[in-house]
């Protein structure tokens, strides 16, 4: 939670969701996929539409994965 806190009191966007996707995982890993789903989803909507990183394209993946069938 600290880089997550650091990250948005910076105004570090790729680090934000670079920790989101991980603090994410860990979540959802303990049966929290709603939980983790809303806070990646919180996260990625700040990023315009088309932006094409790596870590962008993991979020949405992961985003993917949580998300019910």
């Amino acid at each position: 939670m600290q880089s997550l806190d650091l990250s948005r009191r910076k105004g570090a966007k790729a680090w934000e969701l670079r920790a989101v996707i991980d603090l994410a995982g860990f979540i959802a890993e303990r049966g929290r996929r709603d939980e983790a789903e809303r806070l990646l989803q919180s996260v990625l909507k700040g990023f315009a539409e088309g932006s094409e990183t790596e870590d962008i394209r993991i979020g949405y993946e992961l985003l993917r994965m949580l998300s019910p069938p």
